[in-house]
């Protein structure tokens, strides 16, 4: 479980770091590629579920990007997502 929680986080890392690199290109799949990384982070940490909470609330865009994600029930990230939509009421 140990093992598995630190490939999770080293993964997170390389999508947070390529989606950085692919930023700047005209297709804005880099901003996807964070978000994932940082949803993969927060799988295990409080804070980070708290960062990405905010950040929705703060850029409503994002948010309703995030939320057709959480629509098409993809694996765990399901689970994530609705933790961090700051307009749910039930965020377990």
């Amino acid at each position: 479980r140990r093992l598995y929680a630190i490939f999770r986080i080293a993964l997170a890392s390389v999508f947070i770091l390529t989606g950085i690199i692919v930023t700047p290109l005209p297709i804005p799949l880099g901003l996807i590629m964070i978000a994932f990384g940082f949803l993969l982070m927060a799988y295990n940490n409080n804070r980070i579920i708290r960062y990405i909470r905010i950040i929705r609330l703060r850029y409503p865009n994002f948010s309703k990007k995030l939320a057709t994600l959480e629509k098409k029930n993809l694996f765990f990230i399901t689970k994530l997502l609705r933790q961090t939509n700051p307009t749910n009421r039930f965020r377990k």
